[in-house]
């Protein structure tokens, strides 16, 4: 899983102006507010000169932003940024005092990265830092300062470990004054917080976060303070509360945040943070899609990162670092849609836009990487796949240095499971290990990032054929889960808790399977009614996303879970002769069938249902358009958000009356689908009709032969039919080869099924490759030549 968006980090800078300094201040917000960018740029002329000989050289901390501003409207971004430096420059030739010249650049740090700019910012701080270290000996605050802003632009460069190695000397002097000031630790608890989560020491980030509003909690109730600081701090406590599971507390506290800083921007006092919280509000949303996304409701996660994306092409279009972290996030989406080629170019557009970067961000690289690697591995290209496994570790190695956060855990995770797919037996089992040592020393073994990492441990030692290790690790991995969902008290954070529990339970009964004596008819009942526990899960989680979508990706995602349990159940219909199997397992083949025609009916508005009146259904549409539609649109839609809850809320509600005043309609549109028997279903067959159902399980093809008054279960030998039909389809396909195949074929999947058939109209219905075959084709007999075949042939 691609993380999808950093925490926000923020800037630990502070401009302190006289009453007279604020009015100079105020008189450019007033001419920029007032759109005269021309007459600003005329008053900065006269009023620099005079700055620079004034007895109180302090008023020149605040004019960074402005000449950068200005330059930046009347020209272009790469203008704004060599006035800005010529302004430091300026600054240092006029000989003023070390604590102005350190704080004009530590000013101009912070617009060069505004402008994206991250590594030219971090080396202005890092060259001042180093040339004023005599005046920061004798100025903690400011050495505190350096610090912080320096451990902000490595973050932001994508080097976590030297982000880290600033931020705790930042905190560490703050922490050792006597006098605490609440608005730096405010920041240097802010930005500890972060690292603790880039390390995955998640209780420790929540500890630095609680302890950086408690802070803020000591400042003035300023808009900045109230609002500002306040959201983004909950933007960082969300994203801890989704890795913990607990997505309902993350979806409420990342809302308030998004809301708190939409509420600053729109605050009446210029600000110079503003321009900062346009961007901040564009990578809350990111966040909000990420734990969409980790529950599985993928539509709403494709609204909210289309709509971020639109955003900052019209709201930032030169902060280069926002656009690609859209264009990786969503193309780490779309792969996890199975849409792969839509990810393959999202991605590789994102990553040539990182590469073009003066110093190119590792993180984000390695991000893009990382999903680029699993997009080629599901492609089959193995050697793409592999290229950029390695590319991935190296990056990771050299931005993380030695504290891995859940990205990089994941990374492990899909790694080790591609090496043992290669049958690379020692490489698989040292990233697995890696990963899942890391977790054990700074997390324990009862969290979700623990279950997961001994869940890939099982699976690594299953593909590797260590059935035994494998099911005991399953069994672990199974444990760790079942107590985190005990102790949820919301359903989405259980479904959160859930979320790899299938696989757990799937790895564990094939591992058991795997050991299991030819003919346990008790052991095979036992491990069917494990898998009935995992695919309970998924019906939990289908209660929660309505996206018929999104439902047919769950059960593809699921598909081997829902095969190996058909596989079991005629299994042990063979061995019993129980036809309650044969109703399972045409139950589940059935649902996954009612769900397609559930998403198509939903793509295709215009059909109208009987009993439901006209405008109902319009009602209908009306709230799923608002829904879909909220967040759309490209154009000043700084309220799309707030529409977006509210649609939400509405669509609901509206369910829950056609629940109540439209039982059938509801039934057939949205609720759960109910069980069906073999027996049942027979009756609906026409007279005089065959029903001819092919079920694909795995490997094996079986065909079920039904009227309305009987129906037969029939076990095919054809592992070889999807080959043939793959033949049959190819340019090549001539003559002989049709003759020759359309024979077999018959022999593989007509032949023993039509004993069976009493009536002369017969209807099929395939199943996998065999969608691709025209039964009318296949032949009786052998045939040589197309007279023989036309005669031979079913049709």
């Amino acid at each position: 899983m691609i993380r999808g968006i950093f925490l926000t980090m923020l800037l630990s800078v502070l401009v302190v102006c006289s009453s007279a300094q604020k009015g100079m201040v105020d008189d450019l917000e007033k001419m920029m507010t007032a759109g005269d960018f021309a007459g600003a740029q005329k008053a900065l002329d006269t009023r620099i000169p005079l700055l620079l000989k004034s007895a109180n050289p302090d008023t020149l901390i605040a004019y960074p932003k402005y000449i950068g501003k200005i330059v930046a409207k009347l020209q272009d971004d790469a203008a704004a940024i060599a006035a800005v430096s010529a302004f430091a420059a300026q600054v240092r030739a006029a000989q003023v005092p070390f604590n102005a010249l350190f704080r004009v650049n530590i000013e101009s740090a912070v617009f060069y990265s505004l402008k994206g700019k991250h590594a030219m910012a971090y080396e202005t701080v890092e060259k001042i830092a180093r040339e004023l270290s005599v005046f920061l000996a004798s100025s903690p605050m400011d050495a505190a300062l350096a610090e912080a802003e320096l451990g902000v632009y490595g973050y932001r460069m994508g080097n976590v470990g030297l982000s880290g190695k600033h931020h705790r000397k930042a905190t560490a002097i703050l922490e050792s004054l006597p006098e605490p000031n609440y608005e730096r630790m405010y920041n240097s608890y802010n930005s500890m917080g972060t690292i603790m989560w880039l390390s995955s020491k998640l209780d420790s980030g929540i500890y630095y976060f609680d302890k950086s509003i408690a802070a803020l909690k000591k400042l003035p109730a300023t808009p900045e303070n109230r609002n500002y600081r306040v959201g983004i701090v909950q933007n960082n406590l969300s994203q801890l509360y989704n890795e913990q599971g607990r997505t309902a507390e993350a979806i409420h506290t990342l809302e308030e945040g998004l809301l708190n800083v939409k509420v600053f921007i729109a605050s009446k006092e210029p600000n110079p943070k503003k321009d900062f919280a346009i961007v901040r509000q564009y990578q809350f949303i990111d966040n909000l899609a990420r734990v969409y996304r980790h529950i599985g409701d993928f539509s709403r996660a494709e609204y909210l990162l289309n709509y971020s994306f639109r955003g900052k092409q019209k709201d930032i279009p030169t902060n280069m670092q926002e656009l690609y972290i859209s264009q990786i996030s969503i193309g780490g989406l779309y792969y996890e849609q199975m849409d792969y080629k839509k990810a393959e170019k999202f991605l590789m557009d994102g990553l040539k836009m990182v590469q073009s970067e003066p110093v190119p961000s590792l993180l984000w690289s390695a991000e893009a990487c990382n999903a680029l690697s699993r997009v080629y591995d599901a492609l089959d290209n193995q050697q793409l796949a592999a290229q950029f496994f390695r590319q991935t570790d190296s990056l990771y190695e050299l931005s993380y240095q030695g504290e891995y956060d859940e990205t990089y855990l994941d990374f492990l995770r899909e790694s080790s499971l591609f090496y043992a797919r290669q049958h690379q037996d020692a490489n698989a089992v040292a990233k697995a290990s890696k990963g899942l040592e890391y977790i054990r020393k700074t997390q324990g073994m009862e969290t979700l990032s623990a279950q997961q990492q001994v869940l890939n441990m099982a699976t690594v030692d299953f593909q590797l054929g260590n059935y035994t290790r494998s099911l005991e690790l399953s069994r672990q991995a199974l444990g760790i889960v079942n107590k985190r969902i005990s102790a949820s008290t919301q359903l989405l954070d259980s479904i959160k808790a859930e979320m790899s529990k299938p696989s757990a339970i799937l790895l564990m009964t094939k591992a058991e399977y795997r050991m299991l004596p030819a003919g346990d008819v008790a052991g095979l009942k036992r491990l069917l009614a494990q898998l009935t526990e995992a695919l309970d899960v998924l019906q939990r989680k289908r209660a929660v996303i309505k996206d018929a979508d999104d439902i047919n990706l769950l059960m593809s995602q699921h598909r081997e879970l829902l095969d190996f349990t058909k596989e079991l159940q005629v299994k042990l219909f063979e061995l019993t002769g129980d036809q309650a199997m044969i109703d399972d397992v045409i139950d589940l083949h059935e649902t996954a069938i009612y769900n397609r025609i559930r998403a198509r009916l939903d793509k295709q508005r215009a059909v109208r249902f009987a009993e439901i009146p006209a405008g109902v259904q319009a009602k209908e549409e009306q709230l799923i358009a608002a829904v879909t539609g909220s967040l759309r649109s490209g154009r000043n839609e700084s309220e799309a958000m707030q529409r977006y809850f509210v649609a939400e809320k509405n669509w609901k509600e509206f369910q829950d009356m056609l629940r109540k005043q439209y039982p059938r309609y509801y039934a057939m549109r949205y609720a759960d689908i109910g069980k069906r028997k073999v027996d049942e279903l027979s009756r609906f067959v026409p007279e005089g009709v065959t029903v001819v159902r092919f079920l694909n399980i795995g490997k094996n093809y079986y065909a079920l032969v039904a009227d309305n008054k009987k129906h037969n279960w029939v076990s095919l030998d054809a592992s070889g039919a999807d080959n043939l039909i793959r033949e049959l389809a190819g340019q090549d396909a001539g003559d002989d080869l049709t003759f020759k195949n359309c024979y077999s074929l018959y022999t593989m999947l007509w032949r023993p099924i039509e004993k069976f058939i009493s009536n002369k109209r017969v209807m099929v219905i395939p199943d996998g490759s065999l969608y691709y075959l025209s039964f009318e084709m296949l032949t009786a007999k052998p045939v040589s030549d197309a007279a023989r075949y036309v005669k031979s042939s079913l049709l």
